[in-house]
């Protein structure tokens, strides 16, 4: 009989939040956030949430794994179960970025970043049509496909999915 045994085997289970960044005064022209600066955000969100405890508990299973400047949304990975702490520390303290003042909203849990970047894809086409009519010339609509275009394509996932399918 072997020594390993079924639960010697189990490996941790995690979730996958999508966030989007809504800025509270208008958006800035130039802006570029990266993974850092959304990282040390959050995880001073969740000190001043849960204390010590959260830190600990989401310290080695937090990673930003997604991120678009040009739609404002984030991927996050957290542990099962505590990713609860993750998403009411990022929507009820997570005030600040940078020097930028955001809220957070939460779009998506999900169990694999497959099935969020199939909600992420969803979600741009239904944001596609709005876009449209903010813009005033062809060029601008261009720009906007091809930003959401390589957003989508972007994504970790895309080389199962394949891109827009």
């Amino acid at each position: 009989m072997s020594d390993l045994s079924c639960d010697s085997l189990h490996l941790p289970a995690f979730r996958y939040i999508v966030f989007e960044i809504v800025f509270v005064n208008k958006k800035p022209v130039e802006y570029v956030l990266n993974n850092y600066d959304v990282n040390t955000a959050i995880r001073a969100a969740v000190l001043q949430a849960h204390g010590d405890f959260g830190l600990g508990i989401l310290q080695n299973s937090l990673h930003v794994k997604y991120m678009s400047n040009h739609q404002d949304v984030i991927l996050v990975k957290a542990r099962r179960g505590a990713h609860k702490l993750l998403q009411t520390a990022v929507t009820m303290f997570l005030k600040k970025i940078k020097t930028f003042d955001v809220v957070c909203r939460t779009l998506h849990i999900g169990g694999t970043i497959k099935a969020c970047q199939k909600f992420l894809l969803q979600y741009y086409r239904k944001q596609l049509p709005a876009l449209m009519l903010k813009c005033s010339n062809l060029d601008e609509m261009k720009e906007i496909q091809e930003v959401i275009l390589s957003t989508c394509c972007g994504l970790e996932s895309d080389k199962k999915l394949g891109c827009l399918t």
